[in-house]
């Protein structure tokens, strides 16, 4: 539910300044997790997750503008924003020259180019760096070269309002949104879980159900909201060096949720399934073979709305032979997905071969 933004750092390329005792700035002394990396170098991991839900806008629309105007009715946008989210890297190491010690700093958040429009371009925050710098210091006097705030701004802590949001440029009317912001109520999930384990055997299971809110004709046009549902169960089990795993939905105007075929006119009704089955041979071979299918209910949708669906059907399958140890895997995969259309049916076969390195 992101909205299309503008941007701002301060760009410092040189910046000498005498700390003495001030209050040092946040991106200087930060806060986190320090690593050791020897040789008396550290590296501290900073940083927050910041989630923030909100409705309408920070900055109102002007009124009379071809695009931007402030619609007359339906003005409540719900929306829900991560991009204030940031990570922090500061690696310090031990002084070089006499007293001067050489630090450097690079902080980013999820604040990068506007990423597309709904249902799921929008969804997709991109990275961006807002500190980057190389300093040299003394204790009292800094060098500092890179992207760090301009003297110009308050940086330190003292002079920068307190928010646990954070909320920078969630601008909402008048820009890029989907029927779902419109509609000016979130969505809603709740989900039971449950596990049992034998002696050989390991079972887990859950029960979901999704309720959501749209109003096809965006803000500013009359009508009422939609109401969108789903239930969904997915199952596990493992035996030995035997698993299988899946899950079965069924619901309504499910195109958001990626089901439907990702087809997104809120009456469609429909259900999906997969499953997977793997036998391990050993501890480094194994193979896997899976099989899903999306079924919309297309008639209905024809009879209720005069419409027509363009993928009234698909069903997928794949195999792998994967080979692994320890932190590194590698697969042979054949993957084929099948799509009827509602002018014929197509067909695509896919092989790869990959390797993974897991961190």
């Amino acid at each position: 539910m992101r909205k299309g933004v503008a941007s701002f750092s301060g760009l410092a390329v040189i910046v000498i300044s005498v700390l003495g005792g001030a209050r040092p700035a946040p991106a200087q002394q930060p806060t986190g997790q320090v690593v050791r990396l020897g040789e008396g170098e550290t590296l501290t991991i900073g940083g927050f997750i910041n989630g923030t839900l909100w409705q309408n806008a920070e900055i109102a629309a002007a009124p009379g503008a071809a695009v931007t105007s402030q619609p007359v009715i339906n003005r409540g946008i719900f929306d829900g924003d991560v991009r204030n989210s940031r990570l922090n890297f500061t690696f310090n190491a031990p002084a070089v020259l006499g007293k001067w010690a050489p630090r450097a700093t690079i902080e980013a958040d999820f604040f990068g180019a506007f990423n597309g429009v709904p249902p799921f371009g929008d969804e997709q925050p991109q990275f961006r760096v807002r500190h980057a710098f190389v300093d040299l210091s003394n204790g009292r006097t800094t060098l500092r070269i890179g992207q760090y705030w301009a003297p110009l701004f308050g940086e330190t802590a003292a002079f920068i309002p307190v928010s646990v949001t954070h909320i920078a440029f969630p601008v909402g009317l008048g820009a890029v949104i989907g029927s779902g912001e419109a509609s000016g109520l979130p969505q809603v999930e709740t989900r039971l879980n449950a596990s049992r384990k034998f002696t050989k055997v390991s079972w887990n299971g859950f029960v979901v159900y999704h309720i959501d809110w749209k109003r096809p004709g965006g803000t500013g046009v009359p009508g009422s909201n939609v109401t969108d549902w789903g239930v969904e169960t997915g199952q596990y089990i493992a035996i030995s060096s035997f698993t299988l795993h899946g899950s079965v939905y069924y619901g309504k105007g499910l195109g958001s949720q990626f089901g439907m075929i990702n087809q997104f006119q809120p009456q469609i009704r429909g259900w999906g399934a997969w499953a997977q089955a793997g036998y391990d041979f050993t501890s480094h071979w194994s193979v896997w073979a899976d099989y899903g299918i999306d079924q919309p209910d297309y008639a209905r949708f024809n009879t209720e709305t005069g419409g027509t669906l363009a993928r009234q059907l698909t069903h997928t399958g794949s195999a792998l032979l994967r080979f692994r140890a320890g932190r590194y895997a590698a697969g042979l995969e054949y993957f084929r997905n099948v799509t009827r259309w509602n002018t014929g049916i197509t067909s695509a076969d896919q092989y790869a071969l990959s390797a993974l390195y897991t961190l």
